[in-house]
């Protein structure tokens, strides 16, 4: 049976890899989450313990590839796995079929989970059906970022240009490089304020996104909240007859970076109660956990400033990609090999390799 479904995972995207069983299979869509370990966009997780369980056919296609330590809330997974049906046999409704969020949750490691599944027909690609990828990149607001300024520059993202500065760019596999912004907002995350410390992040809609397309673009939305860069400056390394090479410059960290969602036609999981709670239950433990890592670094801090006399409202900025003491204009910086040099040493790519979806 071939199935589709989302994934709750800290990595750069978990599948199941298959193997054949003489039951009848289907082909399955599912939906993982994780919270970030140093995993790769490689199915390791759930190859491993799809195998462990033999439900899985080798067969599978994954809605975004993320980087090594990007996290996922709902990563998507096409592969084919057994079915409780013998061969012959019409397959189960949905509900009489195998537990399959509820059999490789007890066999993933603690932060990858599924969160749910569904059949789907055997030709369906969890990369190429998907009709948008969210992602969010989380910063913290300590009242040094100009966010009106971010905001500004992040409007010019919109629409569909080329990204050729804002990328990795693997002109081996990729020869397109425009890629189409559908929104970008630079929000409060709700309920997520420490100390007048406010959670923030970019939360970026698109159809498709290039190799390190989003930690490109923060971290330059991050030089123009310090006041480093005008936000005209995203307006003019999109023009790439005035700007045809990338400057150089450092992509912002991976650990902020979420793959958010990922959207299909007319997909609806089946997500049952008790494995659902099961995941709310795993997902509850891990914030304790955090929440209680934060109250401590929270009396470090209190105990540094008190025996320093540091004045309370002062406040000591972590160093981030691109921030130090002196910074040199994006414009005036050395430039990368320019796309046509590099990409006249490679063939063209083959016809559907021009679009590429990365983190």
């Amino acid at each position: 049976m071939r199935v589709v479904g989302p994934t709750l995972c800290t990595l750069s995207g978990q599948s199941l890899l298959p193997r054949k069983f003489s039951k009848h299979s289907q082909h399955l869509h599912k939906t993982f989450s994780a919270l970030s370990r140093d995993y790769s966009s490689q199915p390791c997780g759930l190859q491993s313990s799809s195998t462990r369980r033999r439900l899985a056919d080798p067969e599978y296609s994954r809605c975004g590839r993320t980087d090594k330590g990007v996290s996922a809330l709902s990563q998507v997974f096409a592969l084919q796995l057994r079915s409780s049906a013998k061969v012959g046999d019409v397959l189960p409704e949905v509900g009489q079929e195998l537990e399959y969020m509820s059999i490789l949750n007890r066999v993933l490691p603690p932060d990858i989970k599924v969160l749910g599944w569904r059949p789907v027909s055997s030709n369906f690609s969890a990369r190429f059906d998907a009709t948008q990828r969210g992602y969010k990149y989380f910063i913290v607001q300590h009242g040094e970022l100009d966010i009106g300024a971010m905001q500004e520059a992040a409007s010019y993202f919109l629409g569909e240009h080329d990204f050729r500065s804002f990328c990795k760019a693997d002109v081996q596999h990729v020869s397109n490089f425009k890629r189409t912004i559908l929104d970008f907002r630079i929000q409060p995350e709700p309920g997520i304020s420490i100390r007048g410390f406010q959670v923030m992040s970019l939360h970026i809609k698109g159809t498709a996104f290039l190799w390190h397309q989003v930690r490109c673009m923060a971290a330059v939305l991050m030089m123009v909240g310090r006041g480093q860069e005008s936000p005209k400056i995203v307006q003019q390394l999109l023009d790439i007859h005035q700007h045809p090479c990338k400057p150089q410059y450092n992509m912002a960290n991976e650990v902020p970076l979420m793959l958010h969602s990922c959207s299909f036609q007319d997909l609806q999981f089946h997500q049952p109660a008790a494995a659902q709670q099961g995941v709310q239950a795993a997902a509850q433990e891990a914030l304790d956990h955090h929440i209680v890592m934060s109250a401590m670094y929270m009396q470090l801090l209190e105990k540094l400033k008190a025996g320093q006399k540091v004045p309370p409202e002062t406040v000591v900025l972590p160093l981030t990609a691109g921030q130090g003491p002196r910074h040199l204009n994006l414009l005036l910086r050395a430039v990368e090999p320019c796309l046509e040099e590099r990409l006249a040493k490679f063939h063209p790519p083959k016809d559907g390799d021009g679009v590429a979806d990365f983190g």
